[in-house]
């Protein structure tokens, strides 16, 4: 549990309850996984919809995104799939959006519901290197997915620096002047 969960980049909450409900007797009231316990249902309970503490995906390139390697940047979740032509649209507005925000602490991840490896990739390929562009290949049943509530397509999560959510299902036309917004405000903080 600690090795595979607790310390892994793609932390997968529902997966760690599964590990921690397997266990019996002595070992599940040991003090480590009471406190580990003791987290999950707090984020189970309270922050589920607030913030996204992991994303496991595969980029293009075939290599894992490193989530945790995103720091210190508004993220703008963007989720999409080929087989959805509205969300295929979205995909093509969010590189003029993008231009508009070069300046801003800003990064952009487009997250695909796509299950067939090759049709992501052929409708990936018509983007940019602006943003990057994952997909676990789990369609509706992806963990972000799930925990985010994420029901419809195009659908798109605004994150602080701190990967907590600013809002949900934000439309790319509000997007710029949200952005100027809020950096406007943290510059006024320093």
């Amino acid at each position: 549990i600690d090795k595979f969960c607790t310390h892994s980049d793609s932390l997968d909450f529902e997966h760690l309850e599964e590990c921690i409900n397997r266990q019996s007797g002595w070992l599940k009231d040991t003090p480590y996984l009471t406190g580990v316990q003791s987290k999950v249902q707090s984020f189970n309970s309270i922050d589920k919809n607030r913030a996204v503490y992991s994303l496991f995906a595969k980029e293009r390139d075939g290599k894992d995104l490193k989530w945790s390697s995103i720091k210190d940047k508004y993220v703008l979740l963007s989720f999409w799939a080929s087989w959805n032509p509205q969300s295929v649209m979205e995909q093509d507005s969010l590189a003029s959006v993008l231009k508009s925000l070069r300046k801003e602490n800003f990064i952009a991840v487009s997250i695909s519901l796509d299950v067939d490896k090759e049709a992501w990739l052929n409708y990936s390929d018509r983007d940019t290197t602006q943003w990057k562009q994952v997909c676990d290949f789990k369609g509706w049943n992806s963990n972000v997915v799930k925990s985010q509530g994420v029901e419809s397509l195009p659908y798109h999560i605004l994150l602080d620096p701190n990967k907590r959510v600013v809002e949900k299902n934000i439309a790319l036309k509000e997007l710029v002047g949200k952005m100027k917004s809020l950096n406007e405000r943290n510059n006024k903080k320093r």
